[in-house]
């Protein structure tokens, strides 16, 4: 059987702990083939090899001569390997010469499958080390309708094979954690810069439950599909707060309703799982505001917040900070979750929003504007641009918006 996919890596000087990270990170293949070419001393391709079986949940092989290659499996290329269809299936051709210039040859494997280019799609890969090797085949591969990556300058132990490969191929494709990251930082303005080795787990952890096999390819699905786009997002961005979150805020926010003695709009913006809606919503309500004096909009990028939020289910985790008749009188106890009451959550309207949107000006004018803990994830330049926007949704400018103690400008 002849695979739908076939993925080659090639890589020498620092490769090793590349190609591990990459196979531990792979999920189950489906249909496809991934085919290894790492410089090696004659001698150690067997322990590599082990090594690699030993975290990844796909067979990992050593290429022998006239060996059938079986999908979706992992295969260790040594010496002098072609890799050629006979009838419905791909066998591998092998042979250790002395007179070789690398061992593996990164070429020689590469090219072997130009003539697969038609049929199978093929995704040539090249990671740190030294040298040339895999330059030519990979712009003959290109040309031919294969993918061509490279790792980035910046992540390569050596950039010298990488550099090349961009040197020789029109359109070539360069990974690297940090396109997510601007990527990401493009769309919501939540920035990344210091925790970018947690961005690379929680993203590679995102690939390998939708098979995508490097971050060029999800930034080319979250560009086309608007569902995946928002799937990432709901996973990047956390939403862990809690009622009564700085108390103090909301105390002083509800003295200003009382004072100005008409309805009011309240915007929220997030509104993560919905507590700091219905605190204002509550807070209200217990200093004798009439629930017809006023509305709230809550918005959140994060659309699985939005759908907790409306649902209003929460823990003790979340009441922690609520009194215990302030329980009773606004949730239904649900073993050891509370469930808030139908009139409360109908007080509370809620919208999957970016503010950096252009739409986002449609939700229109509010008399007051809560957002807290929410530019703590944005740098000085969003921070500034998201408080101009936020500044911009109130009816009077005289009134304040209520940003957390966190949010320092």
């Amino acid at each position: 059987m002849v695979p739908k996919k076939i993925v080659l890596i090639g890589a020498s000087t620092g490769g090793p702990g590349q190609i591990t990270k990459i196979i531990k990170s792979l999920p189950k293949l489906l249909n496809a083939n991934v085919i290894i070419a790492q410089h090696i001393s004659c001698g150690f391709t067997d322990s590599f090899a082990k090594n690699l079986q030993l975290i990844s949940t796909n067979p990992v092989n050593i290429v022998t001569d006239k060996l059938v290659c079986e999908v979706n499996n992992i295969y260790v290329c040594e010496g002098f390997v072609t890799l050629k269809q006979s009838r419905n299936s791909l066998v591998f051709f092998h042979k250790i010469s002395s007179c070789e210039r690398y061992n593996p040859d990164i070429n020689i494997l590469f090219n072997s499958l130009v003539p697969l280019c038609g049929s199978v799609a093929v995704m040539s890969v090249i990671l740190t080390g030294i040298g040339d090797d895999g330059a030519d085949a990979c712009k003959n591969l290109e040309a031919n309708g294969a993918r061509c990556l490279t790792e980035s300058a910046q992540s390569a132990i050596i950039d010298g094979m990488p550099s090349r490969v961009r040197e020789h191929v029109k359109n070539v494709e360069v990974d690297d954690i940090e396109i997510i990251a601007n990527y990401f930082y493009r769309e919501t303005g939540i920035t990344f810069e210091s925790q970018m080795s947690i961005l690379n787990h929680k993203v590679i952890s995102f690939c390998k439950q939708r098979y995508v096999y490097s971050f060029m390819q999800l930034l080319q699905e979250v560009e086309s599909n608007e569902q995946i786009k928002q799937d990432l997002i709901d996973y990047l961005t956390t939403n862990e707060t809690y009622f009564y979150r700085e108390v103090q805020q909301i105390e002083a926010f509800v003295k200003l309703v009382k004072e100005q003695n008409s309805n009011v709009k309240i915007l929220c913006a997030p509104s993560a799982t919905g507590e700091e809606p219905y605190s204002i919503a509550i807070a209200l309500l217990e200093a004798g505001i009439s629930s017809t004096s006023f509305s709230i909009m809550g918005i959140d990028i994060n659309s699985d917040a939005i759908a907790k939020a409306q649902k209003a289910l929460y823990s003790e985790k979340n009441v922690r900070n609520l009194s215990s008749a302030i329980r009773v009188k606004y949730f239904i106890t649900k073993d050891k979750s509370f469930q808030l009451k139908q009139d409360i959550k109908s007080l509370v309207a809620f919208k999957c929003s970016n503010i950096f949107d252009d739409s986002f000006q449609n939700l229109g004018k509010f008399d007051f504007v809560f957002s807290r803990n929410m530019l703590i994830y944005f740098d000085k330049e969003r921070k500034l641009k998201a408080k101009t926007i936020l500044e911009s949704m109130r009816k009077n400018e005289t009134n304040k918006v209520f940003f957390g103690h966190a949010d320092l400008f």
